[in-house]
């Protein structure tokens, strides 16, 4: 079989762009994967460092009643018959249990949630604002300690932890809180744990969909305008979904109140069960991420991990491109071979058609080519000669139906008859004389011909026939014939 290099290259491109395109499919799915299964045990790490931080301040405030001292101190305080001495004795402990610490003070809080022990007289009476109101109402349910998130008070930002303290019958007798230092923030541990990459962040949301933690994109969010310079995102960063990319430097004009929030605050909120989102969403920043999502109870908050998609996919797109490059490259190749092979192949069918017909036009004898279909493949000068025809008159033509159509008494030969096309049907030689050709002009030529079949491996593929014009034989035969019996008559 002949090799096409014109056909087969188009289709072996095709085959190369699937195979590539799908390699590519399957590596995306797993980059993809990849990260979700990152980005999950990062979320799961933060988690658990949270709860063990939780875990460890409450039981920290809790040794604290475990001086008997302050205990009598605090239980006087909260019945109300504490002196003044006896309240700047507990500050001077608690000073000096809080500070070493850095941890920022603390509050004594009653049945009534308001503020009767504090380390300045002015918070006393101060009734408690709603986070930590909610706290004290979790402790009433049989909790053991809360650690509340970032709220307001006053002037700052506070974080509590709140205990109750409790009478020698087990009955609560009011609360302790311990206003913790920021090294006790959750951004503390969502900052350093939940940061495994240029552009990934870990951070928490309360239920109004709001940040509590710190974001690490503070800059680019002051420099949007979305913060002032030297404000904290905690409370002040509403997570709604933005259309433009702060950090391509585009600026929103848009509230961020009236937006919606993001896909990953809106799952969690509303399914309060762990979630993510391998499709690209918008976050905070505008940014296209792809990120995945817990709900802590201890926390009472939503925890969410996110990293920016090309952050994400870039292991994905240099693999992409370099593949994209390997397939230009075979493709290039592939093309200036083609090419190449294809000249040398004309080249050489040139060639061998010189040398074909140098041999054909070369002999005395006229020759033809057919296929299994007996249609002319080729001929030379002398069958064009003998018999009248230009080439492009029987090139293609049915060469039986042309020049070997009818018995030399003109009676019809039908292709199943013909002794030439047995040749290559029945994959034998054939030698005849006793047939005649047709010129083109409609005569008769008495011919001698040797029909051989060709072969392309072990398929017939057709017949070569050479042939010779014996007419002026037969009349010389037929003469010859006739002067021998005028001779014999005349002995006679």
């Amino acid at each position: 079989m002949r090799f096409n290099s014109r056909s087969l290259f188009p289709g072996a491109v095709v085959v190369i762009i699937i195979a590539v395109a799908f390699a590519v499919g399957q590596l995306k799915s797993h980059v993809v994967k990849q990260t979700i299964n990152h980005l999950s045990g990062v979320n799961q790490k933060v988690a658990m460092s949270l709860d063990s931080e939780i875990e460890d301040v409450i039981l920290n405030v809790k040794d604290l009643l475990l001086n008997q001292q302050l205990l009598a101190f605090v239980r006087a305080i909260l019945d109300h018959s504490a002196t003044t001495e006896v309240s700047f004795e507990l500050r001077k402990i608690m000073a000096a249990q809080l500070f070493p610490h850095h941890d920022k003070g603390f509050y004594l809080i009653d049945k009534n949630k308001i503020i009767v022990g504090s380390m300045k007289d002015r918070d006393v009476g101060v009734v408690i604002p709603e986070i930590p109101s909610e706290a004290i109402d979790r402790l009433d349910q049989g909790e053991q300690g809360v650690v509340t998130h970032p709220f307001k008070f006053g002037q700052r930002i506070d974080m509590w932890v709140v205990i109750p303290v409790t009478e020698i019958d087990g009955s609560i007798s009011g609360y302790l809180a311990v206003v913790l230092g920021d090294q006790h923030w959750f951004s503390t541990t969502t900052l350093l744990t939940g940061v495994a990459s240029s552009t990934m962040e870990t951070y928490l949301v309360n239920e109004q969909g709001v940040m509590l933690s710190e974001s690490r994109f503070v800059d680019q969010l002051v420099k949007a305008g979305l913060l002032k310079p030297g404000m904290k995102s905690s409370l002040n960063v509403r997570v709604a979904e933005l259309e433009n990319n702060l950090m391509k430097g585009e600026k929103t004009e848009v509230n961020r109140d009236k937006m919606p929030l993001t896909l990953a605050v809106q799952s969690v909120l509303e399914s309060k069960r762990d979630g993510f989102s391998s499709v690209p969403f918008r976050d905070y920043r505008g940014a296209s991420v792809m990120g995945v999502w817990q709900w802590s109870k201890p926390l009472n908050a939503a925890i969410i991990t996110e990293i920016d998609i090309d952050d994400a996919l870039a292991d994905y797109y240099f693999a992409r491109d370099l593949l994209a490059l390997l397939v230009l490259i075979i493709v290039a190749g592939g093309l200036i071979s083609a090419m190449a092979y294809s000249r040398l192949r004309v080249k050489s069918e040139r060639e061998a058609n010189r040398h074909r017909n140098l041999l054909l036009e070369s002999t005395a004898e006229a020759i033809y080519g057919m296929d299994i279909d007996a249609k002319c493949t080729f001929v030379n000068q002398a069958f064009l000669n003998m018999l009248g025809y230009e080439e492009g008159e029987v090139i293609g033509k049915n060469i039986h139906k042309l020049i070997h159509h009818s018995l030399p008494d003109g009676s019809p030969l039908s292709s199943g008859m013909c002794s030439i096309i047995r040749a290559h049907r029945e994959r034998t030689r054939i030698y005849r004389n006793d047939e005649c050709f047709w010129h083109k002009d409609g005569r008769s030529i008495h011919v001698e011909y040797w029909a051989h079949p060709l072969f392309e491996g072990d398929v017939a593929i057709g017949s070569v026939v050479t042939f010779l014009d014996i007419s002026d034989k037969l009349k010389a035969e037929r003469e010859r014939n006739q002067l021998k019996k005028q001779v014999q008559h005349t002995q006679r």
